[in-house]
């Protein structure tokens, strides 16, 4: 009988532990992005909800500007909800680019949320989620979670950022709860150049062969760059209608240029 009730004492330790790590969030991998489970592998109740009136009150708002996101730049994301009678709440979040790469990173902007990352396809994803402390409501039957998301360093168009939020009937199980995906796309900014070469001449070998660059939303410098088979590319000229030298065979010239946005 001792040997019995030991054992007992044992199983109901690892249950509350598997509660905890519920509450904490799910391993990362789960948002239903390309490539993705989602959050009802484990919530299995119900079935994955992707429309409706409460998938409506899923609603993400940031400070990037209206003209879409800057490179690098590092924006504030707060994603919120509210459903009558809910006192817990969880999340899961991921960003990708058009080629389903990760698109920028996250970090935290108070003990509510927590980053995480995994391997999917070979590629490293970033995610951010709930944690213990960000799975309790921030209002009556509503909840928020603010967090920081930093820009690709390139302009990799559209990103995509897909949300798994987890409604539950806090039972301590994975019993009853309502499971949501919704997906928000941002552009990038309108504000970044657009550049375009081409050859003024015919290629000459002896005299130099004139290129003419341009690009939209008044540039302020022009880089012209050789791009060789293996290392680091070799700078030509910032003139934007170089006469450049070349030998003779085949070269990949680069043009770029830079905006300065206020």
């Amino acid at each position: 009988m001792k040997y019995i009730k030991y054992l007992f004492l044992l199983l109901s330790v690892a249950l509350i532990r598997d509660v905890v790590s519920y509450t904490n969030g799910s391993n990362p991998g789960y948002t239903g992005a390309i490539s993705e489970g989602n959050c009802t592998s484990c919530h299995a109740s119900y079935s994955l909800v992707t429309s409706g009136t409460q998938w409506n009150r899923i609603r993400m708002r940031s400070n990037i500007p209206s003209t879409g996101y800057l490179p690098d730049s590092t924006y504030t994301i707060t994603l919120t909800y509210a459903e009558t009678g809910i006192s817990k709440f969880g999340f899961q979040l991921t960003a990708l680019d058009t080629t389903n790469a990760a698109a920028g990173t996250f970090s935290t902007a108070d003990s509510r949320t927590s980053t995480s990352s995994t391997s999917v396809g070979g590629k490293t994803r970033y995610y951010i989620g709930q944690t213990t402390t960000g799975s309790a409501r921030v209002a009556t039957d509503s909840t928020a979670w603010s967090f920081k998301w930093k820009a690709p360093s390139t302009n990799v168009g559209k990103v995509q950022f897909f949300v798994n939020l987890n409604s539950t009937n806090n039972n301590g199980s994975d019993n009853g709860d309502y499971i949501y995906k919704k997906d928000f796309t941002i552009t990038p900014s309108t504000l970044l150049p657009v550049a375009s070469a081409k050859l003024a001449d015919p290629v000459s070998c002896t005299n130099g062969t004139k290129f003419e660059g341009s690009a939209t939303n008044s540039p302020t410098a022009y880089l012209w760059e050789e791009k060789p088979a293996t290392g680091a590319n070799t700078r030509l000229s910032t003139a934007q209608h170089p006469t450049l030298t070349l030998t003779a065979g085949k070269h990949t010239i680069l043009f770029s240029v830079r905006v300065v946005l206020s």
